[in-house]
């Protein structure tokens, strides 16, 4: 629909359709005289006006007033509330003393959101969904009609899918996306060759979010509590940090990205981030640039450190504090042994008939036993089997492990540690010395944040051997880099995290380390 009073003062509108119960939103334009006041209202007639919740501009290049000196044209997204079953409905632009009225209700106006969230300039819908993370005005439109993306399901469908990362895409030599179970994602766009200054890039967050336990995860857009985009001479990188409040619920991460690395050019993409652990996700960062940009090698990995530099203190800022405030553990009571055990790195299907011989040990101290590995279900068969206490494994076992984490201890159990104990005829050894409940948050505290390896066994084996070795002691990574300052860089800070609070050291026995 459009409006027209003169040259300077118009009004159009592309979409008006119900976002929910009472809540109705208007997609459109105005063009306004340069230098007056202005105002846009929705009326329902008798009903009076209808309390605007959310409102936007943005620029329209594609609407062109004929004497720009003298009128301005901007976009629009409206959202307002609605009376039940308005009589009347319409939009009304002032500018001084003149009024124009659109009819919200004309039959001849789009109503489908999805069609008209597509058809807008990217750039309008981008912007658009970012503005909806968190905002309440604005939780309808990812909940449309019910459906995954809600009413930016049809442009989402049109935007290029990458799966972890990709090489040869559009103007760049290689792409890639990568998420850390501490909720960091870290995004790299690296070019064949130099970037102006005016290289730009942007993303939103969506989470897959579970729901009631049966129910299939729903996508979310998810705020952030730190972003930072960046440009390098070659490469485009955003880095991101969600609360962790947001965690214990997230399965995957999306990333819909949006990058100009020059004028006139704009790189679109829709990123399934891979999951990795801190060091690929530091890697990443510091791997800023193509590899068939040639620079010279000093330049290259200055190029690197640079953005790894960034990260590191951005993650330093945020992490440090939580860690240092994990109480110190107090000592267990003498004898008394946690009812929760811990079963980690099952991944050996042969397994199974190990703990089939130790059961009676595992059942005699414990109410439950969580079972993590590639062979978890194997094992944690052995006790269903004999129904005497109960077994976790998957997304119970760690939800299970995370209710536990700094109000209970836990026996913490290695599976290969395990089974040379029982060969050795050690088996008391590893039921004397459980977790106790600070030793476990700080556990997963520092797996999420500083943990060496996707096994959750590795930061325990970690964990104790620092206990064992003094207050601050990191056995610090031994990998190829990308060039040869950065697994200094990171081994540092992944000692600092590690020395944060630290506890007192505490003797341990062998079978941990």
């Amino acid at each position: 629909m459009f409006v027209y009073l003169d040259e300077t003062l118009q009004l159009a509108l592309d979409c008006v359709t119900l976002l929910g119960p009472q809540r109705g939103i208007a997609y459109g334009w105005a063009m306004t005289p340069r230098g007056m006041g202005t105002e846009l209202a929705v009326l329902a007639g008798p009903d009076g006006d209808c309390a605007i919740e959310y409102c936007s501009f943005h620029v329209r290049p594609d609407v062109v007033p004929s004497d720009p000196q003298r009128a301005a044209v901007n976009g629009f997204t409206l959202v307002f509330e609605l009376p039940d079953d308005p009589a009347e409905l319409e939009l009304t632009l002032t500018a001084g003393d003149a009024v124009l009225r659109a009819d919200m209700r004309d039959p001849q106006l789009e109503t489908n959101l999805l069609k008209a969230t597509a058809d807008r300039a990217w750039r309008i819908t981008f912007g658009l969904m970012r503005e909806a993370a968190g905002n309440p005005a604005l939780a309808g439109l990812l909940r449309y009609q019910g459906r995954p993306f809600g009413a930016f399901a049809e442009w989402m469908s049109r935007l290029p899918v990458v799966r972890g990362r990709a090489e040869g895409f559009g103007q760049m030599a290689e792409v890639e996306a990568l998420s850390a179970p501490s909720g960091e994602v870290l995004a790299m766009l690296r070019a064949a060759q130099a970037l102006p200054a005016e290289a730009a890039v942007a993303a939103a967050v969506i989470g897959w979010m579970r729901g009631e336990p049966g129910a299939p995860p729903e996508p979310v857009l998810l705020p952030l509590a730190d972003q930072h985009a960046s440009r390098l001479p070659a490469a485009l990188a955003f880095y991101g940090r969600l609360d962790p409040a947001l965690l214990d619920r997230l399965q995957s991460l999306e990333l819909i990205l949006h990058a100009e690395p020059r004028e006139g050019e704009e790189i679109w993409m829709r990123f399934h981030a891979a999951s990795a652990s801190i060091p690929d996700l530091l890697d990443a960062a510091c791997r800023g640039l193509a590899r068939n940009l040639i620079l010279p090698l000093e330049a290259a990995e200055s190029v690197g450190l640079d953005l790894l530099r960034q990260v590191i203190a951005r993650r330093e800022a945020a992490f440090v504090p939580t860690l240092s405030a994990l109480a110190p553990p107090t000592a267990t009571e003498g004898g008394r042994l946690p009812r929760l055990a811990l079963i980690l790195g099952a991944d050996d299907p042969a397994a199974a008939r190990l703990f089939h011989i130790t059961a009676a040990e595992f059942e005699r101290r414990c109410d439950t036993v969580l079972v993590m590995g590639a062979a978890a279900d194997d094992v944690a068969q052995v006790f269903a089997r004999r129904g005497r206490i109960s077994v976790q494994v998957g997304v119970e076992a760690v939800a299970a492990l995370r209710e536990a984490a700094g109000r209970a201890g836990i026996l913490a159990i290695d599976a290969a540690a395990f089974a040379t104990a029982v060969a050795e005829d050690r088996t008391e050894e590893v039921f004397a010395q459980p977790l106790e409940a600070a030793d476990v948050a700080r556990l997963l505290a520092l797996h999420a944040v500083a943990g060496c390896s996707p096994a959750l066994a590795d930061s325990l084996q970690r964990l104790l051997r620092a206990r064992r070795g003094g207050a601050g002691r990191f056995t610090a990574l031994s990998r190829p880099w990308g060039n040869r300052y950065a697994a200094e860089l990171v081994n540092a800070h992944l000692q600092r995290l590690w020395a944060a609070g630290t506890p007192i050291s505490r003797q341990e026995p062998a079978l941990h380390g």
